[in-house]
């Protein structure tokens, strides 16, 4: 019975070992995460823009991590998101740019978080930066009327007098 009393001791210092070991591993993980968000020096800028590239839904479930993460979200991210700032740019009227000329006369427009779309008279869709209102591409169909323009989350749809023509916005192409 000595013995069976000494063997339950030294399990229970490897379990008690076990647990500190595992408490100094979820504090050092703590402290790296805590480390990651504290680096300054243009990390925290980095951090932003990563955060800026994902859709907004994400973002809003990257706040759900931790509060580490909801804080720094709230503190760097929010007001810099793409569709935080054309919402307020809509909302309030406050623009960079007043205005965006397309060299002729223009047909139909939409617009998505990326780009504006300007369809032309002519038969053409001039394709321009949101933010900075630089030309981008030129997306032309054989010569064609079009009545509507929308833009998907990774294509332009353009209907036309006899067809419905869809480009990828990733590679321009039909």
């Amino acid at each position: 019975m000595d013995g069976g009393v000494e063997y339950l001791k030294m399990i229970n210092l490897q379990i008690q070992s076990l647990i500190e070991q595992k408490k100094r591993e979820l504090e050092l993980d703590s402290k790296s995460l805590k480390w990651l968000f504290d680096l300054g020096c243009g990390f925290t800028e980095f951090l932003t823009q990563m955060f800026c590239y994902l859709e907004f839904s994400d973002v809003q479930n990257c706040r759900l991590v931790s509060t580490q993460w909801k804080q720094f979200i709230d503190d760097f991210v929010f007001e810099k998101h793409p569709d935080i700032t054309n919402y307020y740019r809509w909302v309030d009227g406050s623009v960079d740019n007043a205005r965006l000329f397309c060299g002729g006369e223009v047909r139909l427009v939409c617009s998505d978080v990326d780009f504006i779309y300007c369809a032309m008279k002519d038969g053409v869709i001039m394709v321009f930066d949101s933010q900075t209102f630089i030309f981008v591409k030129l997306l032309q169909e054989t010569e064609c009327f079009f009545w509507q323009i929308h833009a998907g989350r990774s294509v332009l749809v353009a209907i036309t007098e006899v067809c419905v023509v869809i480009w990828s916005k990733e590679s321009w192409k039909v």
